[in-house]
Parts: C-alpha cells; structure tokens; sequence
C-alpha cells in the first residue's frame, strides 16, 4: 500500500508531464526491492496510470452529465411557469 501512495505523491512534484516519468521511476525502484523486475515494476505503473485516466474520465463524464441534466431541468423550470 505505502508504494502507491508513495508514487502518487511523487507524481504530483511538477517535474513531469502529469507526473509519468517519475511515477514510473518510483515504481521501478521500489518494486525492485521486492523482486520485481522492470518490465514488470513498469507494466504495474502504467496499468495503475490507465485505471487512475479510466476512473478519472468516468467520474468527470458523470459531473459533466449531472451538471448538463440540472441546466435542463432548471430550463424546464422556467418554461413551465412562463
């Protein structure tokens, strides 16, 4: 648990592009530690990226859809006692 933690505060050091690089780096170093080799450490961070976008891109699509229905419903609203 304390290497993904650790990884995602070094990704937000504004170094990198949305921290990959160092993400990576982290999880290659730590990982190693354990017996993981680098691809495998690497393959681990950039499934652990994907998953982070995925669930990032969901949530934003639910906000983006919420905050689009509230306008039509308020839309609607206003129509009505018109």
């Amino acid at each position: 648990i304390y290497i993904s933690t650790a990884t995602s505060v070094l990704a937000m050091v504004p170094l990198g592009l949305n921290g990959y690089g160092l993400r990576e780096g982290a999880y290659i170093y730590l990982l190693s530690t354990y017996g993981y080799t680098i691809s495998q450490a690497l393959s681990i961070s950039v499934i652990f990226a994907v998953m982070v976008s995925i669930f990032s891109f969901l949530g934003g699509l639910d906000y983006a859809l919420a905050h689009i229905s509230s306008i039509f419903l308020k839309e609607n609203k206003i129509e009505k006692e018109i």
